[in-house]
């Protein structure tokens, strides 16, 4: 995420979070050399936890408006702790803060069965767009909405409904008002 935001602002300050050991380890060791990134070994569950972090707070300034992107993360959650992580987020965010999210959907039953079989680490959820929406409670929903990724473009209001295929990637962004 780090170099897609520095892609498009050059001095974009980032903190990457993961409790998985590795993952934090290599990631420190790709970013050791760069001062406006930081690793931060915590559960995103926790947002207190992550956000009171000294790499966290290195890095990022919560008094100014950020850019909180959860992707593709919350399919890991049941429905109702992932409502709670955005909104714990959202409580410590600066107004105009914005949050990216998106979720896999659409797969059939014996798909989530073949993942879930696949992936052991964790649960795999299969949220409903309704769902989806009803997570950013207290957000303000971007236009186009929740989508299919792939054709998000910010203030395009007439998007294909049809998603691209059975599975799919449905992402929105949303604005902390203020």
């Amino acid at each position: 995420m780090d170099q897609t935001a520095r892609a498009i602002i050059p001095s974009a300050r980032c903190a990457n979070v993961d409790n998985d050991p590795l993952t934090v380890a290599h990631a420190q060791a790709l970013l050791a050399r760069d001062d406006g990134l930081a690793v931060v070994d915590a559960d995103l569950v926790d947002p207190a936890a992550v956000t009171g972090n000294p790499e966290f707070r290195g890095v990022i300034d919560l008094a100014e408006p950020v850019c909180v992107i959860l992707s593709p993360v919350l399919n890991l959650f049941p429905a109702g702790k992932a409502r709670e992580i955005i909104a714990g987020y959202a409580d410590l965010a600066a107004p105009r803060s914005l949050f990216v999210v998106s979720f896999g959907r659409g797969l059939l039953p014996r798909d989530v069965g073949q993942l879930a079989k696949a992936f052991t680490a964790a649960e795999v959820h299969n949220h409903t767009r309704e769902e989806t929406a009803g997570f950013l409670g207290g957000l303000e929903l971007a236009d186009p909405g929740l989508v299919p990724a792939q054709n998000w473009r910010a203030g395009w209001r007439h998007i294909p409904a049809t998603p691209p295929s059975l599975a799919y990637i449905l992402g929105g962004v949303a604005c902390k008002p203020g």
